[in-house]
């Protein structure tokens, strides 16, 4: 008995090509939402640590300026000499700087270590260095660099000092037996400098702890 021979048919050059075409297009769009995945992941990772990075430095600003005024074994409220002239809180007239003084050695007495700053520099906040000048007008040309600009970029670093007085009999007239409550405004803007298109920007107030007492 004879068997039919059944015709194999093969794959014809052009289906071959449609194939290969297809896949590629596959491959190109599988690709492009890998690609922009990364993309995305990057932006958020890099948006993360701006904003870790910028309220960890706010932290630290926070933390000392919050010990304004703060004096060793005070014997009178009314004599802190940490809130003399030339030590008292201030912003020297200027939106981007303020100097502070407390008593960090824990001795009583007003020395150079004593005393601190924070400022606007060059692409950076600047804090002030033992010895050198303590103040913020004329900007200062010796302070250091608390931020690196090789990592952050700071276009903005502003403070806003606010005092309200109140007297002992409550009419704010006669200015004696003064208290002065103090607050400070602090708002830091910047960016990544591998990446310029996401700014931030954080603001804090700040109440300064120790009030000041003028007899």
């Amino acid at each position: 008995m004879l068997t039919s021979i059944k015709k194999q048919h093969g794959v014809s050059l052009i289906e071959i090509l449609v194939g290969l075409s297809i896949s590629m297009i596959i491959a190109v769009a599988v690709l492009g939402i890998f690609s922009n995945s990364i993309d995305g992941s990057q932006q958020v990772l890099g948006t993360g640590k701006l904003e870790r990075d910028l309220n960890a430095i706010m932290d630290g600003i926070v933390a000392d300026v919050q010990r304004t005024g703060y004096w060793f074994n005070a014997t009178s409220s009314s004599t802190n000499p940490f809130f003399a002239a030339g030590t008292d809180i201030t912003d020297g007239g200027t939106t981007n700087c303020v100097t502070f003084a407390y008593d960090r050695n824990q001795d009583g007495a007003v020395t150079d270590s004593d005393k601190f700053g924070y400022r606007m520099g060059t692409s950076a906040i600047q804090f002030r260095p033992t010895g050198s000048t303590f103040a913020c007008s004329p900007a200062p040309s010796d302070w250091v660099n608390l931020t690196d600009p090789n990592t952050i970029i700071i276009t903005a670093f502003t403070t806003s000092l606010t005092s309200v007085a109140i007297d002992s009999n409550d009419t704010n007239t006669n200015g004696t037996d003064t208290t002065s409550y103090r607050t400070l405004t602090i708002t830091m803007s910047g960016y990544l400098k591998t990446n310029s298109a996401t700014t931030k920007t954080i603001t804090r107030t700040i109440k300064v702890y120790n009030n000041k007492f003028s007899p």
